[in-house]
């Protein structure tokens, strides 16, 4: 509960930062998405191997799908390889 409130202040800081900078909300928003991401790759690479932690681009959707066809390929190599 604790670090919940502790993120939520942490997000509120920066949107109001960059309102501050006078950004628009689509920009306030698209900023502290980044953020949040950023964040979640920062966690997993402390936490998991470097080799089974991967950072994938998803700005369009010929991403999405090659995302979508990359880790459908790795969890069926997993699931062959048990």
């Amino acid at each position: 509960e604790r670090e919940r409130e502790r993120a939520e202040a942490w997000l509120f800081m920066r949107a109001t930062r960059f309102r501050c900078r006078g950004y628009p909300a689509h920009k306030v928003q698209e900023n502290v998405q980044a953020e949040i991401m950023q964040v979640v790759l920062d966690e997993a690479r402390d936490s998991y191997r470097p080799d089974i932690v991967m950072r994938l681009a998803s700005n369009t959707t010929e991403d999405f799908e090659h995302n979508m066809a990359q880790i459908l390929a790795w969890l069926s190599s997993v699931v062959q390889a048990q």
